[in-house]
């Protein structure tokens, strides 16, 4: 990385229109503007490494930059973002160091270098505590989706060797499938979730305060959060749509529309599911499979004869054995019964 001689001022209106620095009170632009610096990187250059939290967040003014994932998944290409992408914003306030930045490849000039607009780690943190949590709920960064689902996935006893991270969590960022909750342990307000959003979605801990459950872990009434010492930070928690969730990982694939499996599971049962009270009242149950249905078996009886007692004496043998060819042999009463009773059955 080097410092760019070229004067700021021309890349500013780039800065401040894009998210999240769009929200920023006017009164602060001046203040923020004075501490910004313009980074060059060289195409494949590292923007921020992976398993450290970024000393800066940066900004996109020139060419693009590639998001990369997980180390321990190969570091899969997540996305490739342009001008106006914020990067590192996400690590700082999940305090999660995960995945990496790196400069994309231009693809019509390979020695273009990309450009970014630069602010410190310690500058946005002040800032972002006192003017954009609210606006930081707005949007998932795929390097969020990508670590938090896969540390879901990671701790289930089951594995899901056709489910295609990678898409899937980039089918969740385009289509808005998943949402961001913001909890202060400290706060006044100890409901952790709204009620009515825990039916709909699977609520998992992506990050922000240190509590007593490691990240990806789902959150809901039957498993509340304990903060493990006070943080500035809220813990940050994304909700991702059941229906959605539960079709990927049971079907394989991303569904399209409405599939079979959505029609053959109670997507309440993913974990951390707890149906939301309807009417003030406690939550309906989860839905029985219906018992098997056995065909009743059916005997028949010859009621002109007795039934063999099995009490009374059999009777006598023949003291005179048949003569070969002339008759058959006698076959006594309760075999009679008890072949007719099988042959029936």
């Amino acid at each position: 990385m080097t410092y760019a001689d070229t004067q700021i001022s021309s890349f500013l209106s780039d800065f401040f229109e894009a998210w999240p620095f769009n929200h920023l009170p006017a009164k602060l632009k001046g203040q923020v503007a004075s501490k910004l610096r313009l980074c060059s990187f060289r195409p494949g250059e590292l923007i921020y490494p992976p398993r450290e939290l970024p000393s800066a967040v940066h900004c996109v003014v020139q060419e693009r930059v590639r998001i990369l994932g997980p180390t321990s998944y190969q570091s899969p290409t997540l996305g490739v973002m342009g001008k106006g992408t914020v990067v590192g914003w996400d690590s700082l306030i999940r305090r999660v160091a995960v995945g990496s930045v790196r400069a994309a490849i231009s693809s019509a000039n390979s020695n273009q270098e990309a450009l970014t607009l630069a602010l410190s780690a310690d500058e946005f943190e002040t800032i972002a505590l006192q003017h954009l949590m609210p606006v930081l709920k707005e949007q998932v960064s795929l390097a969020e989706l990508f670590d938090t689902i896969a540390r879901f996935l990671a701790a289930m006893p089951n594995r899901f060797p056709d489910v295609n991270l990678k898409e899937v969590v980039q089918y969740i960022q385009r289509e808005q499938l998943a949402v961001v909750h913001h909890w202060f342990p400290d706060s006044a307000n100890t409901e952790i979730l709204p009620f009515e959003s825990l039916a709909d979605r699977v609520w998992l801990l992506s990050g922000g305060a240190p509590v007593d459950v490691p990240i990806g872990s789902p959150v809901g009434i039957a498993n509340p959060l304990k903060p493990i010492r006070p943080s500035p930070f809220p813990v940050r928690l994304l909700g991702i749509d059941r229906r959605f969730l539960a079709s990927t990982l049971l079907g394989g694939n991303i569904p399209i529309g409405a599939t079979s499996v959505e029609s053959s599971i109670d997507f309440r049962l993913l974990p951390g599911a707890t149906p939301a009270p309807t009417n003030g009242t406690s939550p309906p149950p989860l839905s029985k499979p219906p018992l098997p249905r056995f065909k009743p078996l059916r005997l028949r009886f010859n009621l002109q004869k007795p039934i063999f007692n099995p009490n009374s004496q059999p009777p006598a043998p023949n003291p005179q054995p048949p003569t070969l060819g002339t008759s058959k042999p006698k076959i006594t009463r309760f075999v009679k019964h008890y072949l007719l009773i099988r042959s029936r059955m």
